[in-house]
């Protein structure tokens, strides 16, 4: 199994971590826009990581037809 693609899930749960730390830092605009931001290319990370899985799993499952 391909152990790199976890990584992207690994870095989601130490970003979430690390955003209230964050948060307290930042002015408050700048919290929002950046933790916002972050969010988003975190949740696509995670979803092309879990999709490449899924396909991952399908190939290996017997043909339905």
């Amino acid at each position: 199994m391909i152990y790199s693609l976890y990584i992207p899930l690994i870095v989601g749960c130490v970003m979430a971590m690390a955003a209230p730390a964050v948060a307290r830092r930042l002015a408050p605009a700048a919290a929002t826009k950046l933790l916002s931001a972050v969010a988003v290319l975190s949740t696509a990370a995670t979803t092309g990581t879990l999709a490449l899985l899924a396909v991952g799993g399908m190939i290996k499952v017997a043909p339905l037809f």
